[in-house]
């Protein structure tokens, strides 16, 4: 009886999309998107993503959430290019700069040269004076870089179509008399 209940209650007054039991729910799961519904409705798909692009749709009731959805779509494509473009312009500024190779510190072994491992053992150490215990300062000489904070161009001509397959004109055998008759007696 319980279980009933609970069912009944799940169903009715619990919202949809937090719903996990709901056979609703998984039909509306993105990633359930079927392959061969995608390639068939991919043209239409694209043919509406034109019309909201080109504000050719109106903003009615049918409409709404398909644009609502358009619109987050859009929202988080640019916010996804804009961060690419950042992240190339900044490396870009970054390409010129050479690592610096680290040196490798050379260590006598004891077995090479005894006399060279007493002398850094035993070197003489200066006589400190008071010149070693006084800060000096240096004012005029030292001039301190400060960074500068730099604003990339993201809105540059190259930026808006990067990353995108230039169309291959598709011309096909018969695109006049003479190649439509070689093709005939060919297929003959």
């Amino acid at each position: 009886m319980d279980d009933n209940i609970n069912k009944i209650n799940m169903r009715f007054l619990l919202n949809k999309q937090y719903n996990v039991n709901s056979k609703d729910n998984s039909e509306k799961n993105d990633s359930s998107i079927c392959n061969n519904d995608l390639k068939f409705y991919k043209k239409r798909i694209i043919d509406i993503s034109k019309k909201i692009i080109n504000n050719e749709i109106e903003n009615n009731e049918t409409n709404s959430s398909i644009i609502n959805s358009f619109n987050l779509f859009a929202n988080n494509c640019i916010k996804h290019f804009k961060t690419i473009d950042i992240n190339d312009e900044y490396q870009s500024n970054f390409k010129d700069i050479v690592k610096k190779e680290k040196k490798t510190k050379k260590f006598v072994s004891f077995e090479d040269d005894k006399n060279k491992i007493n002398e850094i053992l035993f070197k003489d150490e200066k006589i400190p004076t008071l010149d070693s215990f006084v800060t000096k300062i240096k004012t005029a000489d030292e001039q301190i870089i400060i960074p500068k904070q730099t604003i990339p161009n993201i809105y540059k001509y190259e930026n808006r179509r990067k990353n995108i397959k230039k169309k291959q004109n598709k011309i096909s055998p018969l695109y006049n008399e003479e190649e439509k008759r070689k093709y005939k007696k060919e297929k003959e």
